[in-house]
């Protein structure tokens, strides 16, 4: 992958990158043509990475980029952004075409973690966590099991999702 765009300033440097995905293969094709940047509406159509807003990097560097090139629009403008922690854990997401919804409490100690599938692409995600997983299984939104097939490895949990479709799965980690 290469950035859509770059901007370089005194000791620091820009970059909004696209995902893999249709539309993010869309949207780079764009990059460069006629006058250089796509229009606004493409970039709010987009989903969006982010970090925190204290991010210079992963955050305002791009709302400071957005107001310069797109009428003082910012990253609080568009549509659709999901916040991450790390760039670690951004990176992850976009690679497999998914959004982190949620991540709550179940019970006796599991996790439940809830991916949006964002390409418009039927495709597997792949879930890392921190430790080693003992079990996990698809369950619905009421916690009842699905029949969509779980695969654990290690740390890894990956299911398969559905064109913009909500995938839910409860995870035991190992102790």
């Amino acid at each position: 992958d290469l950035p859509l765009w770059t901007d370089c300033a005194v000791g620091f440097q820009t970059a909004i990158w696209a995902a893999s995905t249709d539309y993010g293969l869309k949207l780079a094709g764009r990059a460069g043509k006629e006058g250089g940047l796509p229009a606004w509406e493409d970039l709010d159509h987009a989903r969006w990475g982010l970090l925190g807003p204290d991010s210079l990097p992963g955050r305002r560097a791009v709302d400071l980029y957005l107001a310069d090139n797109y009428e003082g629009n910012a990253t609080a403008d568009l549509s659709h952004v999901a916040v991450y922690e790390d760039f670690d854990r951004l990176f992850q997401a976009a690679a497999d075409h998914a959004v982190i919804s949620a991540v709550l409490p179940g019970a006796d100690g599991k996790v439940l973690v809830r991916a949006y599938e964002t390409a418009g692409e039927k495709g597997d995600v792949t879930l890392t966590f921190g430790a080693d997983v003992a079990e996990a299984r698809a369950v619905n939104l009421f916690g009842k099991e699905q029949e969509t097939e779980v695969k654990v490895s290690g740390k890894s949990v990956t299911l398969a999702v559905e064109p913009y479709a909500l995938a839910q799965v409860e995870v035991a980690l190992a102790q």
